[in-house]
Parts: C-alpha cells; structure tokens; sequence
C-alpha cells in the first residue's frame, strides 16, 4: 500500500479513505504500524508535517516487487479511478480567477502529491511489472495499465478532463503512450475542439495546464515508435494554440525534438527528414514551414532547453547529446533545400518570411536563392509582398554594409548581387518607395550611415534630407493627396508634418494644410 500510494497528506480524509482501502486495514491501524516503521534507522518512510512519503520509490520497489499479488492490483485498481479520474473544481472558475481556488477552498478532495504518485505507481507497474511481479500468474500489468490508463483518458476529453489530470498525465503517458495517443487524438479531432481552452491565460500565479500535455508529448517521444505520432499531435496542437509567443508552445517543442545541432531525440538527422517529409510536410505544410525556418542556425547562436525524459523507460538512456559538425551541415543543407522548395509552392506569403531568414540559410542554398530571385518575374507579384521582401532586404543589406568588418558580415559581392534584386523587387509606386523613411526614426538606407562615426546631429540632417527629398518627389508627382496617402499610411504621420514644418514645402503646402485639417 505505501509502495503504491507513495505520498499522502493526512489533512485530506479522501487521502486516508485510500490508503486504508490499499493496505486493506482501517486507516488508524495502518497508521499506528507506519509510526512503528519510522523507529527503525533504515525505515523506508517517513513523515513531513502532515505528508507521509517514502523515502525511495526504487528501493522499496526492489524490496517488494515480487510481493505483488492480484488481490493488491485488485485494490489498487478500486482506487485509480476515483483519485486519478476526480474532476478539478477550479475549472468551473472564470480562466482569470483560478489562481484564487485556494484563497476560496476551492480544492479536490485528493490531494496533488497523491494522485501524482498513483500515477507514477502505474508507470513503474508498467516498466517492470511484468518481469518482476512474479506473483501475478499468467495476468500482465502492462495490460492491465494500458487499460486502466485508456478508461482514465477518454472518460473524459474536453479541456475539463485534460486540466483535470493536470501534470499527472506525464507519467500515465509513460506507462501507456497508446491509450495517451489515441485519447489526444480523439480529443483533437473537430475543426475547433474545446482543448483549445487549455491555452487560454489564466493568471500570472497559475501554472499553464497545456504544458502537461507537451511534457508528456516529449516523455514519449523518446521512442522512436511514437515520434510520428507525437509530431502529427503537436502539429495540430500548434494549429489550435491561439498564440505561439509562449516560449513552450507546441511549436517549440517540436523545433526542440527536431533541432539537427543536440539530440532532444532517438531520431538519427535522416529519420528526423523522413518524419518531416512523410508527416509534417504531408499533413501539416504551414507548421511545417514554420518548422523548418526555426530549424536553422541563428544568426548570432541559440540554446536548446530541457526535454522531458521518462522516469523508468530506458528509451533515452544510450542517447548522445552531441553531434558530429558533418552531420549537422548535412543536415541544415537538406532542411533548407525543402525550405526553398516550400517557399516556391506559396511564394507570396511564404517569400517574404524567406527572405527575412536569407542570411540562416547555408551558402549552397544562399547562392541558389539568390539566383532563383534575380530569374523571378516579380511584376506578377502584388506591390504589398514585394514591399514586404524589399524592406527586409533593405534591412540586410544596409545592416551588412555597416558592419562589413565583421566575421558575420556577408562578402561584398553577395551584397551586391542582394541589391540587384532590391532594384527588380521594389514597387514603382512613389509612396511604397518611400514608405519606409516615415516607419523609424532612423530607417536603414542601402548605403547606411556608419552610426559609430557619426554624430548625432549628423544622423538627424542626413534622415531629414532624405525625408525632404522624399516628400517633394511625392508632391511634385502626386500633389497634396499624394502627401495626405503618406500620413495615413506611414508608421510615424507626425514626421511628415515635422518636415514639411521645417523644409520649403511649408509655405508651399500651408493654405492646403490648413483646409485639409479644417
């Protein structure tokens, strides 16, 4: 009984009610036989305040294992569904106000430390049960598990049944991936499925209840068997999660698993392609792409965080962290030859976004990019994408130029093949043109300023030059509805009017002004 239940808080009557029907005793005579065990110097557990716990789950497993019988898995089963399968009530509380359940004794009858070892308990059952139980006769308790974890998941698969089982779903999926799997699935199968409401806000003391369910992804990831399957169920979570600005989102922790520089996976570099080509990519083309783009090297380095391990499974223990540079190299070449092939599938949306991560890109794929873009017809393109594409590679350009002393830098004659394409892709359109001098204080010209040999009174004149000549080409050309499609399009409307204020379009524009704010 202790084995099985591990931790318990003798406050919860609920806690004491299981525990007595696992040792099959009433609570008060278990507990007068536990104050018996603590006297010995090697007790296997111990009391901290109102918790009783053992002290080593492992230990005491060894020491017990082979005691296991089927009455003590028949109790144990008893007690499963009502702790495990307890509805959290803080759910019914509006997303916002959850963090105050306990100030307003909104709690579950169990307690957290309780249902988690439950759940840990079924997850060590299931890794050695089989081979170590030697009193079970011809029952296995990996079935056995499977079943009782299966029944657990889809009684209910909303977002209440998922919040409710809450962080204990790492180890039930541990102890069986299948039933995990096919519950998650199940649970995702409408166009816009209520687990969804797990990646709704809650409030800064919360914890994030959908994080269980990417913790969980990664235990079992870990088994090359189930990463199909996990990279299919995080795909569509990333679909349905509002918003991937979480730094564990379900995106993230598919670039984690597939990051080609550390091994977060069993995967080897060509299963990990294969996964992305035959799975992602088939099914799932925009994660995909979003995928694919984080995958590369960043610019000026990166760090890989923490992927969850199972706690009994040896699917994980002969994983190296570290990768040989060749087959890392390899790896980025391969990722963005299919970046490229994407790109072309959806060039309009999917163009821009390219061409802000040019510079990740390794120098085969680099060059061949850069001869697609000067063969590309860009006049079949609308004016807002080759807007979008020619700021970005403004920006490129401009930034590179600065800093051409730097290792990062890119060689001159790339940059200057870049600015061939700025001069095809840039719109004809005055305003679109010079746009981007009304979008920053200080925009980035392709010849920049060397800001650290200029003054900053300097940078000033040369930004309003520009902004000046800008303006007069503009109301030359188009008049003063030219100069108002300027203020209601641009970022920073105040320094149109800053300009024309200090520059000879003043008195030119005055009168016209003036009716135009009237």
């Amino acid at each position: 009984a202790i084995l099985m239940a591990t931790k318990w808080d003798t406050r919860k009557e609920k806690d004491k009610e299981a525990v007595s029907i696992l040792a099959d005793i009433p609570y008060n005579q278990l507990e007068n036989k536990l104050y018996e065990l603590t006297s010995f110097d090697d007790s296997p557990l111990r009391i901290v305040g109102s918790f009783w716990q053992v002290v080593s789950k492992n230990d005491l497993w060894s020491l017990i294992a082979r005691k296991i019988n089927r009455q003590s898995i028949d109790r144990l089963e008893n007690v499963v569904f009502d702790v495990l399968g307890e509805s959290e009530p803080s759910f019914d509380l509006p997303p916002e106000d959850r963090w105050l359940a306990g100030i307003k004794n909104i709690a579950p009858a169990y307690s957290e430390g309780l249902k988690f070892e439950l759940a840990d308990t079924l997850a060590l059952l299931s890794a050695f049960g089989d081979y170590e139980c030697q009193s079970m006769g011809e029952i296995k308790l990996t079935d056995q598990v499977v079943y009782w974890v299966r029944k657990l998941l889809m009684k209910d698969i909303s977002a209440r049944g998922w919040y409710s089982i809450g962080r204990n779903l790492i180890p039930l999926a541990e102890a069986a991936p299948e039933s995990f799997l096919q519950s998650l699935e199940s649970s995702m199968e409408e166009s816009d499925p209520s687990i969804g409401q797990l990646f709704i806000e809650q409030g800064m003391f919360c914890e994030y209840r959908y994080l269980n369910l990417l913790w969980a992804l990664e235990t079992i990831s870990w088994n090359l068997n189930y990463l199909p399957r996990v990279s299919l169920a995080l795909a569509r979570l990333s679909e349905i999660c509002p918003s991937e600005a979480y730094s564990n989102s379900p995106l993230n922790t598919l670039k984690e698993i597939f990051l080609g520089w550390i091994n977060n996976t069993s995967a080897t570099h060509e299963e990990r392609l294969q996964i992305i080509d035959s799975v992602l990519i088939r099914y799932y083309p925009e994660v995909a792409w979003k995928l694919l783009i984080l995958l590369l090297p960043e610019d000026h380095g990166s760090f890989s965080r923490y992927i969850c391990k199972p706690n009994y499974r040896d699917w994980a223990d002969s994983i190296q962290k570290g990768v040989f540079d060749k087959k890392y190299y390899l790896y980025v070449e391969l990722l963005a030859a299919r970046i490229i092939t994407l790109a072309d599938s959806q060039s309009e949306s999917r163009y821009p976004e390219l061409v802000k991560n040019m510079t990740r890109l390794p120098k085969k794929a680099f060059d061949e990019l850069i001869r697609k873009f000067l063969l590309v017809n860009w006049d079949e393109m609308s004016n807002e994408v080759r807007l979008r594409i020619s700021n970005e590679l403004r920006s490129i350009i401009s930034t590179h130029r600065e800093f051409e002393d730097n290792k990062w830098a890119l060689p001159k004659e790339f940059i200057d093949k870049l600015e061939e394409i700025f001069s095809l892709v840039t719109p004809d359109d005055l305003l679109q043109k010079n746009n981007y001098l009304f979008n920053e204080h200080y925009p980035q010209f392709i010849d920049p300023i060397l800001r650290k040999e200029t003054k900053h009174q300097e940078l000033d004149q040369i930004v309003e030059s520009a902004r000046t000549e800008a303006l007069l080409e503009i109301y030359q050309t188009m008049g003063i509805d030219g100069i108002k499609r300027l203020v209601t399009g641009c970022t920073l409307p105040d320094q149109v009017g800053y300009v024309i204020a200090k520059s000879e379009l003043r008195n030119i524009l005055e009168s016209e002004l003036l009716d135009w704010l009237e």
